[in-house]
């Protein structure tokens, strides 16, 4: 069965990340997949949900989140309502962002047991 958990985070410029873990329940060593959506998207914008069970299925545990300035915001994290961040955004936030979020996967107890800390992969659209 797969299994979906959905986290918040801080992120380094005053906006929360919006992350969320997809992989088989009741499995351990996992590699980790953090996928980064390009440029005006959304974690769960398209195929990508379909794209993270397929992750799950073939044995990785797939994580992927929202840019904190992406447009989005935690109660409409696929609409495009905060023009202000979307309009501050730039590629410094957007790797500080990815720094939090692999920060915390090597640090967030559940995927502690769960996941491979050693084999961690990123895909990345631009």
């Amino acid at each position: 069965m797969i299994l979906k958990q959905d986290f918040i985070i801080e992120g380094k410029h005053q906006k929360p990340i919006l992350i969320d873990a997809t992989h088989l329940q009741n499995k351990i060593n996992l590699p980790i997949i953090i996928f980064c959506h390009g440029y005006k998207g959304f974690k769960d914008w398209g195929a990508w949900n379909l794209m993270a069970n397929a992750f799950a299925k073939a044995g990785f545990c797939f994580i992927k989140f929202n840019f904190s300035h992406n447009g989005g915001t935690m109660e409409q994290p696929i609409d495009f309502p905060d023009l202000e961040a979307f309009g501050n955004n730039n590629y410094t936030k957007e790797l500080d962002d990815l720094e939090s979020v692999i920060n915390w996967v090597s640090k967030n107890d559940t995927l502690k047991n769960i996941s491979n800390f050693t084999n961690i992969n990123l895909i990345v659209l631009q």
